[in-house]
């Protein structure tokens, strides 16, 4: 099942969030470099929560976060109309539909509070995550060269969008 987050779900949100990193090299944030608490995932909840144009939505199964996707919108006024995409499933649940149904969910979302323009930025060697974008809709917009450091790496991203 794919809904919104809720206050709730803190403590299990900062599990997932914690898991999904140590689990992959792809996102923003490596094994134990974050170390998100119950109570900075309780606050990076009401964060959300209290903005019109942003949502978490998660996937649960059997009473469990096993995946999840954020939707930030813009809040100048000149960007009110984008929201920036992060995605993010547990390995065992890649590959089973639920990134798909998480970008059906945050599009009909977006369209309900005025944006029309989605983007993400993906890791160039990401080809699953690549391949599950452009599925969705989404078109290589540019690549952003040596913009992450990991592992004592450069590497290069692309940046992705969607018009709704």
């Amino acid at each position: 099942m794919i809904r919104s987050i809720r206050f709730e779900d803190a403590k299990a949100y900062a599990a997932l969030l914690t898991t999904i990193e140590a689990e992959t090299d792809f996102l923003l944030y490596g094994a134990g470099e974050r170390n998100m608490t119950e109570v900075q995932a309780t606050k990076m909840i009401e964060s959300f929560l209290n903005q019109e144009s942003a949502n978490i939505f998660v996937v649960e199964e059997q009473e469990r976060l096993v995946g999840l996707l954020m939707l930030m919108g813009g809040k100048a006024p000149r960007q009110k109309h984008t929201a920036h995409i992060a995605i993010g499933l547990l390995q065992s649940h890649v590959g089973k539909g639920w990134g798909k149904f998480l970008f059906q969910e945050a599009e009909a979302f977006a369209k309900t509070v005025g944006i029309t323009r989605l983007e993400l930025t993906v890791m160039k060697h990401n080809e699953a995550a690549i391949s599950l974008y452009k599925k969705v809709g989404f078109g290589v917009e540019g690549l952003r060269k040596q913009s992450l450091l990991i592992n004592g790496q450069y590497v290069d991203e692309y940046s992705m969008a969607k018009l709704l």
